[in-house]
């Protein structure tokens, strides 16, 4: 008789058990968020970027919270390179909130053809909402090399409940805002935001390729300048390699120093013909600098070509706005190229 009461008393607690737990989850899959993720276009055709070029976006992806019924945090994106551009192409990726321009996180380069950013902290989506991430990069080498970033598996995204805590699997819908192949992996059409890098000089050349050098008299040797609405920061020769002839259409500049926004970003370089020793034709004013710390460029379209002769030699001035120069400022122009690096001198005010 007690082993029939110890037996019943057992199974009605076994189903009581069995009816919380089950409740439980029931009423956890009522609660529990769900996260889908699909590619954004920038461009359906490959597009070419230049070496020297900075913050280059590449690809995003828009991350929505489909469930409506919790908030999600993500806090992991591994994206693969699905080009082949080598590891040290391509330097300080960036992965950015393209909603409000918040850097999430940033990595210094390509491994084993994956960049993995850990989001600290959390980028957190609304119950009902989405935002869309997108990847930056600095293009440092790799000529003719291509690269296309996907999300090749769930499992390449870390994503969770804000109020349970539970670990949500990624899914890929049809065409919610660019791709249009659902499931894994995302964002691999041929060609769709993909960059090829063109190999282009910072100098932009016909022909021949010209030898290009910094000149004897570029201010900022020694001493300390004075910033001038007109300073000639640097004087580059250039000249006609074997016996061709070098037809110059431009130049990229890039910036260095500790002057910052004293020197704007509107604050555009002009080049100059200096073959007679003083400012002569203006060949061609640059763009706006692509923001004030080292490394940021300018591009200048010449308004039209510059013929190097074999032989010759000519000079190019580069002028900018340093009136707002204060002591101890210090500002350099160099050419941002990986296999011919020049650089101007540093100047002192």
């Amino acid at each position: 008789m007690r082993n029939i009461l110890l037996i019943g008393v057992a199974f009605v607690f076994s189903l009581l058990l069995l009816s919380i737990i089950w409740g439980s989850s029931v009423q956890r899959s009522n609660t529990l968020g769900a996260v889908d993720i699909d590619a954004v276009t920038i461009s359906v055709a490959a597009r070419t970027v230049d070496i020297g070029s900075k913050d280059y976006q590449v690809s995003k992806f828009k991350i929505y919270e489909t469930g409506g019924k919790d908030d999600v945090n993500i806090t992991m994106l591994r994206f693969y390179n699905n080009g082949d551009a080598n590891e040290g192409d391509l330097v300080n990726l960036k992965l950015g909130n393209d909603n409000d321009g918040t850097v999430l996180a940033t990595v210094a380069k390509i491994e084993g053809k994956y960049v993995t950013f850990n989001l600290s902290p959390a980028l957190k989506i609304s119950k009902g909402q989405n935002k869309t991430v997108v990847i930056a990069v600095d293009v440092v080498n790799g000529p003719t090399k291509t690269s296309q970033f996907i999300i090749k598996n769930d499992y390449d995204v870390t994503a969770t409940g804000v109020s349970t805590g539970a670990d949500l699997l990624a899914t890929h819908a049809i065409n919610l805002a660019g791709d249009t192949n659902a499931g894994f992996p995302i964002g691999d059409n041929p060609n769709y935001n993909t960059i090829v890098v063109s190999g282009n000089k910072p100098y932009q050349v016909h022909d021949v390729e010209p030898a290009v050098a910094l000149d004897a008299s570029s201010p900022g040797a020694s001493g300390i300048v004075a910033g001038s609405v007109r300073q000639v920061v640097a004087v580059f020769n250039v000249a006609a390699s074997n016996d061709g002839v070098a037809s110059l259409k431009g130049i990229t500049l890039a910036r260095a120093g500790n002057i910052g926004t004293r020197l704007a970003v509107s604050a555009k370089p002009k080049v100059y013909d200096y073959s007679s020793g003083s400012l002569g034709t203006l060949l061609g004013t640059g763009t706006n600098w692509s923001g004030v710390t080292t490394g940021s460029v300018s591009s200048v379209t010449f308004d039209t070509p510059y013929s190097v002769t074999a032989g010759q030699v000519l000079k190019l001035a580069v002028t900018v706005d340093t009136s707002a120069a204060i002591a101890n400022d210090t500002f350099q122009v160099y050419l941002p190229d990986t296999y011919n690096f020049v650089s101007g001198n540093t100047l002192r005010y």
